[in-house]
């Protein structure tokens, strides 16, 4: 049985359970709050840049703020951006991956004008095929340094206009380079790697992952966007009920106690004395007091555990909100469209 010296205890591990959840949540969310304020920031100096014409810099501003808040509107701004600065293949890529995620949350004229605005894109789009004449056992072929895999070989691949390079390489071959100028503003060029000549018996390995006795680190993890909101909604919600819980039952505890010291008291509902019979009722108020707190905790922590749960699984990462995006028809040297001019 609980004596009533252990009521102080208990109540002393409710509040520490609450001050831990405090502190422990608090980090999270103040690094989340200071990403989000600086990708607001970021948005409302990139749209001035753009307002100015100062497209470029604009650009680089839109792309650090999506990086520190993937948020649907930054992405589409970015694919505005990226149209205006006439590098088609990446506008046209975020349009559809703007359609693909406003279509999910069911807004649907939204993703008619993130489609609309890429489908308006696809004449202007300059691609790169890629095709090696030879495929030795080993073969790698990089575009500026990235992979081409296999599975893109002898596909029309959209890309912006530029300079790329295209390297070929292999064990025990030559390495074969291009430079290739996609000029745009459509169009199709095509890339043929040669046949790789021998390498000289004596030469090394080329670079990569097909030369002998080469250790290659493992691939760089991507940049760290912090815990998404919904997570950390979820989290803080459930934690929340797991004290409600931890809190009903220390005083589910308190108050039968007290019903203990009561029966103590006054054994089959009989007082041997007026002084036990008041302290008995004292006691047994305490309990019922302890008792309501301890039913309204249980409930409210079982309901936010729940909701916690449901916070956590069935909300995306990165919702589409329902307002908040303001659409402005533009008029420019390259086209015309719809401009966002607010922050997600």
């Amino acid at each position: 049985m609980l004596r009533r010296h252990l009521r102080p205890w208990l109540l002393r591990l409710a509040t520490g359970l609450a001050i831990t959840l405090v502190l422990t949540t608090s980090t999270g969310d103040a690094r989340a709050q200071a990403e989000r304020a600086a990708a607001q920031a970021l948005f409302d100096e990139a749209v001035e840049l753009r307002n100015r014409n100062q497209v470029p810099a604009a650009c680089a501003k839109f792309e650090e703020s999506l990086r520190l808040d993937p948020a649907v509107g930054t992405r589409f701004n970015l694919a505005d951006c990226y149209e205006r600065l006439g590098r088609v293949a990446s506008a046209w890529t975020y349009f559809l991956e703007v359609a693909a995620a406003t279509s999910m949350a069911g807004q649907e004229e939204r993703a008619k004008a993130a489609r609309s605005r890429a489908k308006n894109l696809e004449p202007r789009l300059s691609r790169m095929v890629i095709m090696p004449l030879a495929k030795p056992p080993g073969l790698r072929i990089t575009r500026n340094g990235v992979d081409v895999g296999a599975a893109q070989w002898g596909t029309k691949v959209p890309v912006d206009p530029g300079a790329y390079v295209i390297t070929a390489i292999a064990p025990g071959k030559r390495q074969w380079e291009q430079r290739v100028d996609v000029r745009g503003p459509a169009g199709v060029v095509e890339v043929a790697v040669p046949a790789l000549a021998d390498a000289p018996a004596d030469a090394p390995p080329p670079p990569g992952p097909m030369g002998p006795n080469i250790v290659v680190p493992p691939p760089m993890p991507p940049p760290d966007r912090g815990t998404p909101p919904s997570t950390i909604a979820g989290l803080t919600i459930g934690a929340l009920g797991v004290v409600g819980l931890g809190v009903g039952t220390a005083f589910g505890l308190i108050a039968l106690d007290g019903k203990n010291d009561v029966d103590s008291l006054c054994p089959n509902d009989r007082c041997p004395s007026p002084e036990t019979e008041a302290l008995a009722a004292t006691a047994n108020e305490d309990a019922k007091t302890a008792g309501n707190v301890s039913t309204g905790a249980l409930i409210g922590g079982g309901v936010l555990l729940v909701t916690g749960l449901v916070v956590w699984l069935a909300i995306p990462d990165d919702p589409a909100p329902a307002t908040g995006l303001h659409w402005s028809p533009w008029v420019g040297p390259q086209g015309a469209g719809l401009g966002v001019s607010s922050h997600f």
